[in-house]
C-alpha cells in the first residue's frame, strides 16, 4: 500500500499566462497625389524595401505597400537597384 500522501497528490498546477495579443501591423498611408507630384518634379525616387528597387516614375512611384522618397545617389548608396523601367530608359 502506498503512503497517504502519495495519493493525494494532484498534477501541477499551471499559472495562467495572458494571451498575447496578435501583432496588428498598423497601415501605411500611401503619399496622395500632391506628395507624388511633388516628389517627382524635385527628382526623387521611390524605393521599395522590400525588393530594394527604386523607381523614378510609371506605375509603381508612389504605390507600393512599403516605400520612401529619397535622392537617386541615396538609394544607390543603400544598395536599391533601378527598376525594369529605369533600366529600359537608360537604354
Amino acid at each position: 500500500m502506498m503512503p497517504a500522501h502519495v495519493l493525494q497528490m494532484s498534477a501541477p498546477v499551471q499559472e495562467a499566462r495572458p494571451v498575447a495579443k496578435a501583432a496588428q501591423k498598423t497601415p501605411v498611408a500611401l503619399p496622395n497625389e500632391r506628395e507624388i507630384s511633388v516628389s517627382l518634379a524635385n527628382g526623387l525616387v521611390w524605393t521599395n524595401p522590400t525588393t530594394k528597387v527604386y523607381h523614378k516614375g510609371g506605375e509603381f512611384y508612389g504605390r507600393t505597400k512599403n516605400g520612401t522618397f529619397m535622392t537617386e545617389a541615396e538609394a544607390i548608396r543603400r544598395y536599391y537597384r533601378p527598376s525594369p523601367e529605369v533600366m529600359r530608359a537608360r537604354g
